[in-house]
């Protein structure tokens, strides 16, 4: 999985995915592994009720156990890097997912771990008695 990192992908169809993502533009495909849609729902259990972010399994898990999936490039709108705190949401799903005695446990906790330690060492970086607004796109 050296080769994959955590990328968002952006369907034509609307479609939004997190998931571990390798381009191949040679061949026309982009290789998903462990796919997960994502949207905004409502929680009517609070009240008010709240806008949460959901994530799903964009495939039935049980029909593709997890294997790699790959779809045309043409069918793809966009792909870009996730950040750190919405790569760890998409890890901790991950692992709730996954029994701990699968092969995958214990790769995955290992990245989640190395997500909140670059987590973390970015949010040290940050100037609190800086005045200067900085802006990422």
């Amino acid at each position: 999985m050296e080769n994959f990192h955590i990328k968002i992908v952006r369907l034509k169809n609307g479609e939004d995915i997190i998931c571990f993502c390798f381009e191949d533009y040679k061949n026309n495909k982009v290789y998903l592994k462990y796919p997960k849609i994502f949207y905004m729902g409502y929680n009517y259990e609070t009240d008010p009720p709240t806008e949460e972010l959901v994530l799903d399994d964009w495939l039935n898990p049980q029909a593709f156990a997890y294997q790699d999936v790959f779809i045309k490039s043409d069918e793809v709108l966009f792909v870009t890097y996730s950040n750190i705190q919405f790569g760890c949401i998409y890890l901790e799903s991950l692992l709730e997912t996954l029994d701990e005695e699968s092969e995958l446990f214990d790769g995955i906790k290992e990245t989640l771990n190395k997500y909140n330690e670059e987590s973390t060492e970015s949010i040290d970086s940050i100037n609190p008695k800086s005045k200067t607004i900085h802006w990422s796109i």
